[in-house]
């Protein structure tokens, strides 16, 4: 016997719902004829790692529809396309299922709450080197200069963190984006550097016994602010072409 499929897509509907793909219709004639599964390959509307979800339309009640899963499979998926395996003839569609962009935020959430929680921290930490200093003897070059150290190197480390919680959500905006990129860059190489600049007054402290000349403080602070100053002008110079900050 004879058959005939029908198969079309329609595009121009407007749906409440988040669809990757174009609709499917597909049918069979004459209706006598059974199949028991119908394989489709969709091809994704969107790239996205989210996980497609088939569906078909089923009748809930006197002329309303509503998408539903019984009876439809995913097969197999990738990038662009999704293969849906089903079990009757109907209009057919690809969902996005948002439980990978839930699990997404939750990655999210945490990172933010140890930023939050490592901000507070190094507050305090400078709230208690800050009484140190008026506590420390004035002719104490040393404690001095490791504690105006420590208080730079913690403050690069707030503005990386609160930069982080500003910036995560910003990949949408380039501007923003590479604003948020270059200032990161520039304050983790500052911190960094407060940290190359304490081990040597460090080593310094243990190898030599004469007094340390506090006058070496200006001399780190230059280093430590203007050397990360020159490797990002210059990064961010030579990778004009290449959008600093953003990925191809």
């Amino acid at each position: 016997m004879d058959y005939q499929i029908i198969f079309f897509t329609i595009s121009n509907v407007k749906i409440n719902q988040s669809l990757n793909s174009l609709i499917a219709y597909v049918n069979l004639l004459p209706k006598t004829i059974s199949i028991d599964n119908i394989h489709i390959t969709f091809r994704h509307l969107n790239q996205s790692n989210q996980i497609p979800v088939c569906v078909h339309l089923k009748p809930v009640q006197k002329n309303n529809l509503q998408w539903s899963t019984d009876g439809c499979q995913l097969l197999s998926t990738n990038l662009t396309h999704s293969t849906c395996s089903c079990h009757q003839f109907s209009t057919f569609a690809l969902l996005i299922n948002y439980q990978k962009k839930s699990d997404e935020n939750n990655l999210l959430f945490f990172p933010k709450i140890g930023c939050i929680i490592s901000i507070v921290c190094l507050l305090l930490a400078i709230f208690m080197l800050i009484i140190i200093r008026f506590h420390m003897d004035v002719e104490d070059d040393l404690t001095i200069v490791r504690n105006a150290l420590h208080i730079n190197m913690s403050l690069c480390l707030i503005i990386v963190q609160t930069l982080f919680l500003v910036g995560i959500d910003q990949i949408k905006h380039k501007f923003g984006c590479q604003l948020i990129s270059i200032l990161l860059d520039y304050f983790l190489l500052a911190t960094f550097s407060w940290m190359f600049v304490d081990g040597i007054e460090l080593l310094i402290a243990l190898k030599h016994v004469f007094k340390i000349d506090r006058i070496r403080l200006i001399a780190y602070s230059i280093y430590s602010y203007g050397f990360p100053l020159l490797v990002v002008f210059l990064s961010t110079i030579l990778s004009t072409k290449t959008k600093y900050g953003l990925s191809a």
